[in-house]
């Protein structure tokens, strides 16, 4: 998501109850939103993701720094490589 509301993870699955899409963001806590499909969904959480950002700076609150997947290749590049171990790192930038 490289744009105004940061690279934060999204995980998307099927809520049964809702019988649709549900998307939460676990770097900002309560930041969800449903859809009918999987794109729908995607769509309406990084809405939701822009709200949730807003609502915090006007309230002064802190906002969580985006997790990522960092890789340190064996080669010493960064590239994903199979054959290498990935690092998860949270809240980190290079």
């Amino acid at each position: 998501m490289n744009n105004d509301y940061g690279n934060y993870s999204i995980e998307i699955q099927w809520s049964v109850p809702r019988e649709a899409y549900r998307a939460i963001v676990p770097e900002l806590p309560g930041c969800k939103a449903y859809g009918a499909t999987y794109e729908e969904a995607a769509h309406n959480v990084q809405e939701a993701i822009k709200t949730w950002i807003a609502v915090y700076k006007e309230a002064g609150l802190p906002i969580p720094e985006p997790s990522y997947w960092k890789y340190e290749g064996k080669d010493g590049f960064d590239d994903e490589d199979e054959n290498d171990d990935a690092e998860y790192v949270e809240g980190e930038y290079e």
